[in-house]
């Protein structure tokens, strides 16, 4: 039963009735924005570099780092706010890094390969 009084739904309903949404999800915030700000200066650099060699592969390394780091944060704000059962976090985090990392190394081949004119 989802709603039984000991079940782990009810203990994460009640965690979630404690914490107000803001204290959970704003906790780190500053993370976050950090996240994006550097995406744009990486970004801004990865453009530069395109222009000069017309490679692909800084723009596929960014975006698989990014994909990762905001999969992995994703993963963790779902487990805070109840969204998931506790555990999926450190049962996934493993999993969707070697995930992760397999699809940028075959999208980083594939662009060694193709280049644009």
């Amino acid at each position: 039963m989802w709603n039984a009084p000991g079940s782990e739904f009810s203990r994460n309903a009640r965690d979630r009735q404690n914490k107000p949404l803001e204290v959970v999800a704003g906790r780190d915030a500053l993370c976050r924005y950090r996240i994006q700000v550097a995406l744009y200066i990486v970004m801004y650099w990865v453009r530069e570099r395109f222009q000069r060699t017309h490679d692909l592969r800084a723009t596929v390394v960014a975006f698989g780092m990014y994909g990762l780091i905001a999969g992995l944060i994703g993963m963790r704000y779902a487990e805070q706010l109840g969204i998931v059962s506790s555990g999926v976090f450190s049962a996934n985090c493993v999993p969707f890094s070697i995930f992760m990392a397999i699809v940028t190394a075959m999208s980083f081949i594939l662009f060694t390969f193709w280049k644009l004119e």
